[in-house]
């Protein structure tokens, strides 16, 4: 049975993109989670097949991007490394560094057409699962990701 974890803090867009996984496939096992901190927890627990994250989790801090942060740190995990992920987010310039540093699978951009979003989930979930470790540090200001080597952070 595969499974998807969706990364999102709204609940409206999170019902929203598990009921397109449940016409994709009732039999797909759906995780939600609101923050990184219980994607990570639920990531431990089970097999994720698939990532649907969304890029800003917390609203309320102007320079947030720990979608993308779980998402670098998730790759590190060994079993993660090739795991599919769709990133959805208002985020223009995000899709960058989604598509080369994450290997992200597709980048949704809000508001999202749900027939688009049908599609890709669709053909994610039908491709084959590959079961390194990203070194980077990614942080958001003034409406722009920045990428920073691990090595380079000095506090």
């Amino acid at each position: 049975m595969r499974s998807v974890l969706i990364i999102e803090d709204n609940p409206l867009s999170m019902e929203m993109l598990a009921k397109i996984v449940n016409e994709i496939d009732q039999e797909v096992q759906v995780f939600k989670a609101p923050n990184q901190d219980e994607a990570y927890a639920l990531s431990m627990r089970n097999t994720i097949d698939l990532f649907l994250i969304d890029i800003i989790l917390d609203t309320k801090n102007p320079g947030d991007v720990s979608g993308m942060r779980f998402a670098d740190y998730i790759r590190t995990v060994e079993r993660y490394k090739y795991t599919p992920m769709i990133f959805i987010t208002a985020l223009e310039d995000a899709r960058l560094f989604a598509y080369s540093d994450m290997h992200c699978y597709y980048y949704l951009e809000k508001p999202y057409d749900a027939k688009k979003a049908f599609q890709v989930i669709e053909e994610a979930l039908r491709g084959p699962q590959i079961k390194d470790a990203p070194h980077a540090v990614y942080f958001r200001k003034d409406g722009i990701i920045f990428k920073k080597d691990i090595w380079e952070v000095v506090y």
